[in-house]
């Protein structure tokens, strides 16, 4: 969830701890779906494609 929401190695622990919450609290099969058509998009955009 963190990459899709922009997060790298120097996010605060804070920020990882709350993102991490978020998805333990709110998990569903949907979210993990969303999750991953996120990170395709942002990879893709990435790779110029």
């Amino acid at each position: 969830m963190g990459e899709a929401h922009g997060l790298r190695g120097d996010t605060s622990i804070e920020d990882r701890t709350r993102f991490d919450n978020y998805y333990i609290e709110n998990w569903s099969p949907w979210l993990d779906v969303k999750i991953v058509l996120k990170t395709v998009g942002q990879v893709l955009r990435r790779q110029g494609g």
